[in-house]
């Protein structure tokens, strides 16, 4: 016997949960770009000053060999996350980055530079966000068709 179910009434009270779960998907995604960006490096990326490099031998453990921006420590990459919150616009809104801990304000230095223009800007996650910013449509959809191809018969 076949029957015919309707899950609309379903499907229309799980929108909000699906969309948080698409949202998280993305989350991960650009977190997990923005380390291998961190890995790899970014050429655009200004080097370090030759005082700073200095400084970093200095310091115990030596930072020497932790040229690349970014990468002094794992602890800045270790605290990268993101985070699902209402949209402006569309239901909800991703946010990667580095969130309430007290690193935060290197991130942002690293991010835009100082004003004094001491420490140039090497910005990651607005690079990452631009270089994804093509892909981010696509994944959307496919991880949206799969949450709602849960609901077909």
């Amino acid at each position: 016997m076949v029957t015919d179910t309707n899950n609309m009434a379903l499907l229309s009270r799980s929108l909000d949960a699906i969309m948080t779960r698409v949202a998280a998907k993305v989350g991960v995604y650009l977190e997990d770009r923005a380390l291998q960006m961190i890995h790899a490096g970014n050429p655009a990326w200004l080097p370090k000053s030759p005082n700073t490099l200095m400084k970093y031998a200095r310091e115990k453990p030596p930072y020497g060999h932790k040229t690349e921006p970014w990468q002094k420590t794992t602890e800045l990459m270790n605290v990268i996350t993101h985070r699902v919150v209402a949209g402006d616009i569309s239901p909800c809104q991703i946010e990667v980055g580095i969130f309430d801990h007290p690193k935060a304000d290197i991130a942002a230095v690293l991010e835009y530079g100082t004003k004094d223009g001491r420490i140039p800007a090497r910005p990651l996650f607005s690079t990452v966000f631009d270089l994804e910013a093509e892909n981010i449509p696509a994944m959307i959809t496919r991880e949206l068709e799969k949450e709602l191809n849960k609901f077909l018969i």
